[in-house]
């Protein structure tokens, strides 16, 4: 049991600290468009990561050679005792974090999105990129420049 709960320990501050970067993450692109401070908040994630990966491979070669399915049921097997209540505990913590976890990746992807069709919309603006006569005077005739797009993104 005790394996198991340091185990669970590790994964929960492992988590803890993948939110937190992750936050930071999202901070940094909604405060800068030029991405400053990203780099050094990815790298930290990227030393969180394995880390997180190794302490689960651990768990999965724990519950493997203990011939069981999932830690609940291992936790359930046990004999009521402040360790199996604490286990409890701790497994409900890192399942209650791992949606947050799932959750920050995909609004900082969306970020990113928007970054880059924001810097592409500038580039388009700065090239004097000029919109079809769809968006001109009725019956206008077209700008010799309409075709003229860096990105081909929409203006």
């Amino acid at each position: 049991m005790d394996k198991v709960i340091k185990n669970l320990r590790e994964q929960l501050f492992l988590l803890r600290r993948l939110v937190e970067l992750l936050d930071e993450l999202i901070s940094d692109l909604k405060q800068s468009s030029a991405g400053n401070g990203v780099t050094s908040t990815v790298q930290s994630i990227e030393a969180v990561m394995p880390e997180l990966s190794k302490t689960d491979a651990r768990l999965q070669s724990f519950l493997k050679s203990a011939r069981i399915d999932n830690i609940s049921e291992y936790i359930d097997r046990q004999a009521d005792s402040v360790e199996s209540a604490v286990a409890r505990r701790l497994l409900s913590q890192v399942g209650a974090l791992q949606p947050d976890v799932q959750r920050r990746p995909v609004t900082a992807s969306m970020l990113l999105v928007n970054s880059k069709n924001f810097i592409d919309f500038n580039l388009n603006v700065m090239s004097a990129a000029r919109v079809g006569p769809t968006y001109g005077k009725t019956g206008a005739a077209p700008s010799a420049r309409s075709g003229r797009s860096i990105f081909n993104a929409n203006i």
